[in-house]
């Protein structure tokens, strides 16, 4: 599929998710370039904007922005591999009435997601038991997420436990060359980490500076190897 200097706005979609585009297939492969996926909804899975189970999608300049779903309110991508290239995230939540929710801007499960001169910003995790990855969750063991010279800022968890304001990670994460700047989790039982989350695997930072999170960095104690 290849998709250039388009907008796709407004629509819904049930049960497979993505609200905007979907990808069920392993040898399928997605050329977005300058191009809008906004106030998309995606009502019983996730990926309000996009959704990859297993495929592969450049994505390069554009604006993945106000989308809708239960998980990964601007992207999900799952088993497969997405890049965001100058790519901007923005204003997409992941909204859940029960149970936990994550990945207000983007979701990576067990898959590879890469983020290059990117932005990712002022998006929303509220679950009623947690909220998990403001910004950007990755989970799994298969799980990788490179993010080089980009911004993950203004992003937020809420709910009853609320980890990773801007990251939540529980596999292989680096990033290079990145800032992580003023996002926030906020919980009614337990609330750590606005920066960056670690559960488990190996978070790797280089060049980058994680600040002015709240209520801390990495967690207290931190989480994150080199992050205060």
């Amino acid at each position: 599929m290849t998709l250039s200097a388009s907008t796709l706005t407004g629509n819904t979609a049930r049960l497979e998710g993505g609200g905007a585009i979907i990808i069920t297939s392993s040898e399928a492969t997605a050329m977005i370039s300058n191009s809008t996926l906004s106030n998309n909804t995606a009502t019983d899975s996730g990926g309000g904007g996009l959704s990859n189970v297993g495929g592969t999608v450049t994505f390069s300049g554009g604006a993945v922005t106000g989308n809708h779903a239960g998980v990964g309110g601007g992207i999900s991508n799952s088993r497969g591999s997405v890049t965001l290239n100058s790519t901007r995230i923005q204003g997409n939540d992941a909204t859940s009435d029960f149970g936990t929710t994550f990945g207000g801007g983007v979701v990576n499960e067990d898959g590879t997601m890469t983020l290059i001169g990117s932005h990712v910003l002022n998006n929303t995790a509220s679950g009623l038991d947690a909220a998990l990855g403001g910004g950007v969750w990755s989970a799994g063991f298969f799980a990788k997420l490179n993010i080089s010279n980009s911004v993950i800022l203004g992003n937020s968890a809420t709910g009853g436990d609320s980890f990773g304001g801007g990251i939540y990670s529980d596999g292989t994460t680096a990033l290079n060359g990145t800032v992580v700047l003023s996002n926030r989790v906020v919980g009614s039982d337990l609330a750590d980490a606005g920066g960056i989350y670690r559960l488990d695997g190996t978070v790797t930072l280089t060049a980058t500076a994680v600040a002015n999170n709240q209520p801390s960095n990495c967690g207290n104690p931190s989480t994150v190897a080199g992050c205060s």
